[in-house]
């Protein structure tokens, strides 16, 4: 799992394997891990961002997240998408890969 982040490190658009709710996505378990909400220029209940401090990436869905998208301006999210995988037993896929997009 850790190697097909580091691979994924320049893909812009993740999927996860599992539902994740959004209301635990951004509940305040993933602050173990260093990440939390950043209330950023565009943040909606629908649209919302996650950081490390560093890289930010944003989070989209209503009731559960539906995809996950790096900003352009941000560097690599490796941290962050390790956190959501290990939290919540999922794997994260990028746009590249057949298994993106797949019905969970």
């Amino acid at each position: 799992m850790a190697n097909a982040i580091e691979e994924m490190s320049s893909v812009n658009t993740f999927h996860t394997d599992q539902k994740v709710d959004m209301t635990d996505l951004f509940c305040g378990r993933l602050e173990q891990y260093g990440i939390r909400e950043e209330i950023a220029d565009g943040t909606t209940e629908s649209k919302r961002c996650l950081t490390d401090g560093h890289n930010f990436i944003w989070v989209y869905g209503d009731e559960m997240v539906e995809r996950l998208t790096r900003p352009w301006s941000s560097g690599p999210p490796v941290g962050i998408l390790r956190a959501i995988a290990e939290e919540f037993q999922t794997e994260l896929y990028s746009e590249y890969e057949p298994q993106f997009g797949r019905d969970r």
